[in-house]
């Protein structure tokens, strides 16, 4: 579950309420750990089950700062984790980089609220190369985009949730986030 630090009021009760019923139904909910949608995901999802958070630094440097005590209750109830050194700082490269782990280590993405430039989409575009299917919610300019390049909308935790168990369902094309 993915989408905007600058997230609105709404889109971050939707990141909670998604993460949450996806903790409920099982599933562990893997996000990045930064303010706005990830918070809002990891928080909902330790309401009611597990959740992951893949860290853009090393464990030595929790990024932000402020979410400290997220990342501690991710711990207890989850897992916190990093693909960099301990001692590694936060930079911009190796949040491109902790995406495309966060894909890896996920089933689909679900992108909740995005700019048209945002790590959110950069997240999907890994996604879709690495042959995860992408979810979004309508209703910002990023996840309006994938949308139409073919992401599959869904509203509500219960439709992700039947979503992610039909078989036979298909990725975007490759071409879908060019």
């Amino acid at each position: 579950v993915v989408g905007a630090r600058g997230a609105t009021r709404a889109g971050l009760g939707l990141a909670a309420q998604l993460a949450r019923g996806l903790a409920a139904a099982g599933r562990t909910v893997v996000s990045g750990g930064a303010i706005g949608v990830d918070g809002a995901a990891h928080q909902g999802a330790l309401e009611a089950g597990t959740t992951l958070v893949v860290l853009g630094s090393g464990l030595d440097h929790l990024y932000p700062a402020r979410n400290r005590a997220l990342f501690e209750r991710a711990a207890e109830r989850g897992a916190v984790a990093s693909p960099f050194d301990d001692d590694a700082a936060p930079q911009p490269w190796r949040f491109l980089r902790r995406n495309r782990v966060m894909v890896a280590l996920s089933t689909a993405v679900l992108v909740v609220e995005a700019d048209l430039r945002s790590g959110a989409l950069s997240t999907a575009r890994a996604a879709v190369e690495l042959g995860r299917p992408v979810l979004a919610v309508a209703g910002s300019p990023g996840t309006d985009a994938i949308l139409e390049r073919g992401a599959v909308a869904v509203r509500s935790p219960e439709e992700t949730i039947e979503w992610l168990g039909r078989s036979g369902e298909r990725p975007m094309p490759a071409t879908a986030m060019e």
